[in-house]
């Protein structure tokens, strides 16, 4: 659709796989699936605005809201 664009929003594994033994509701085995499905989703497009949460929860709405703009 015209003006449509897609942004999601990413970290990068170690930090996915951080956050989720943190969480603690996964087994390392569910976590490595996990991470592994991620990988095959393809994220690219002419339409497409990563946008990346590696960092402080602050930050990343700070760029996802730029993102909007």
């Amino acid at each position: 659709s015209p003006g449509v664009r897609t942004a999601p929003v990413t970290a990068s594994a170690a930090v996915i796989a951080q956050r989720l033994r943190q969480r603690g509701r996964e087994t390392e085995a569910e976590i490595v699936a996990r991470l592994q499905r991620a990988i095959t989703a393809d994220l690219s497009g002419d339409d497409v605005a990563l946008c990346s949460n590696d960092g402080p929860l602050p930050d990343g709405v700070a760029r996802f809201l730029q993102l909007l703009r």
